[in-house]
């Protein structure tokens, strides 16, 4: 339903930038709620909290990423698939071994790392991005 419907909807009316920075700090406070949980009826909540924001992201930073880029577009598709494959490989070792020191941690360092990546997102300048909508102007 997050992706199916609702990413497509948003990102109509909001745009893709808005998406990605609602939806990261949205992630991070899943994450946050997860460890809040200290019963069954109230992890189901919080996970599907977690995985509709997650579900936001994706789409909307792999269409940002597609529409922005000034290289060619299987090029950088290519190279953000790499990226992710990346992720998927050392997410689960991080977080593996820091489990191995706290339970928490995996939940905490997720949280964190998406919330790094929301002030990211605050610091590419919005006027970069409008620039980059426009025709016939290469995105920097």
């Amino acid at each position: 339903v997050g992706q199916g419907v609702l990413t497509g909807a948003l990102t109509r009316r909001f745009g893709e930038v808005w998406v990605i920075r609602a939806s990261l700090p949205a992630a991070a406070l899943g994450f946050g709620l997860i460890l809040l949980a200290e019963e069954y009826s109230t992890l189901l909540p919080a996970t599907g909290f977690l995985v509709f924001a997650i579900a936001l992201t994706g789409p909307a930073l792999t269409a940002l990423i597609s529409a922005r880029t000034p290289l060619a577009q299987g090029l950088t598709m290519g190279v953000n698939n790499s990226f992710q494959g990346l992720g998927r490989v050392l997410g689960p070792l991080w977080a593996g071994w820091i489990y191995d020191q706290n339970q928490n941690l995996p939940f905490i360092s997720s949280g964190v790392f998406l919330l790094v990546g929301f002030l990211v997102s605050l610091l590419v300048s919005t006027q970069r991005i409008e620039e980059a909508r426009r025709p016939g102007v290469e995105a920097r």
